[in-house]
């Protein structure tokens, strides 16, 4: 008697993130809001009348993008970053100001948008 067996079908597995530490200390600035999209990573950080929103891949610095005023939250979607930057006084003409920062490609740095 012979017998044979196949394994059940299986359901794509994805592999699991590799750990990642990455320093995000700098002077006088908060974390502000974290995002990742499948390439990149991103870190907002808010401190003394501005916002810096950063990339990373892995470990490495990807690039870096600063923005006037108190920055909040920031999400990744469909190659865009959006970040959020709400600022008062001279410098914005005394009213809030709301940009966002968006790159269709994952390695190139965004563009300020009023």
């Amino acid at each position: 008697m012979l017998l044979c067996a196949c394994k059940a079908p299986q359901p794509p597995h994805v592999a699991p993130a590799a750990a990642v530490t990455i320093d995000l200390t700098r002077p006088g600035m908060a974390l502000r809001g974290v995002a990742a999209g499948p390439h990149l990573s991103y870190a907002a950080l808010a401190g003394g009348g501005k916002t810096i929103v950063e990339a990373f891949s892995g470990p490495s610095h990807g690039w870096e993008i600063e923005l006037a005023g108190d920055g909040g939250p920031i999400t990744a979607v469909g190659g865009f970053v959006y970040a959020v930057s709400a600022a008062r006084g001279p410098r914005c003409g005394g009213s809030r100001s709301n940009r966002r920062a968006g790159s269709r490609s994952p390695r190139s740095p965004p563009t300020a948008m009023a």
